[in-house]
């Protein structure tokens, strides 16, 4: 055996990705994001490569074509796919991305698209730093998630209830607040 298998005998670790895990805070969000982003990382290959999909309208013509390569690149499609398929792994990729899974290439659909997953592995590392570095959360607070359009009352680590909310606009932007 590695000296790296060695190492995880005698701190008695059966699975690294639970180990690593539990380094980090108890705060059930940053583990949350830790476990999914482990098995992200299983399915899908970590590089530099960004895509340049338009969207529909500006070129319908190899819209198709792009989005094919850019499944097959992040492992969603095989060589033996066919087009049916294609759309089928686009609504999957765009639930597993947070967006609508209407199988449609709206802005949301085409950024995420162009996206690397270089650049999303950093996305998700910086907010689990700042999950990390968070002061200690006290007993009873509220949290508010300004993309999903979310309220959250949280009360010994608990959800105990969830509102939708609106949120400001470039002109009239939300305040960011925190209180104890």
């Amino acid at each position: 055996p590695d000296t790296f298998s060695l190492a995880l005998k005698q701190l008695n670790v059966n699975n690294i990705d639970t180990w690593a895990i539990n380094l980090g805070p108890i705060d059930t969000n940053y583990r949350f994001l830790a476990a999914h982003w482990l098995n992200y990382t299983k399915i899908h290959p970590i590089d530099g490569e960004s895509f340049s999909i338009k969207s529909e309208k500006e070129d319908s013509v190899h819209v198709f074509e792009r989005i094919q390569q850019n499944l097959s690149r992040r492992k969603y499609l095989d060589s033996l796919s066919d087009s049916s398929m294609v759309w089928e792994q686009l609504r999957f990729f765009q639930e597993e991305h947070g967006l609508n899974p209407d199988g449609k290439l709206g802005n949301n659909t085409v950024k995420a698209l162009n996206e690397s997953s270089e650049h999303l592995a950093n996305r998700v590392t910086l907010a689990m730093e700042r999950l990390r570095t968070i002061n200690a959360k006290p007993k009873k607070y509220v949290r508010i998630n300004l993309p999903e359009f979310m309220l959250y009352f949280i009360e010994n680590d608990t959800l105990r209830t969830a509102h939708r909310v609106i949120i400001g606009k470039v002109t009239n932007q939300t305040p960011e607040l925190e209180s104890v």
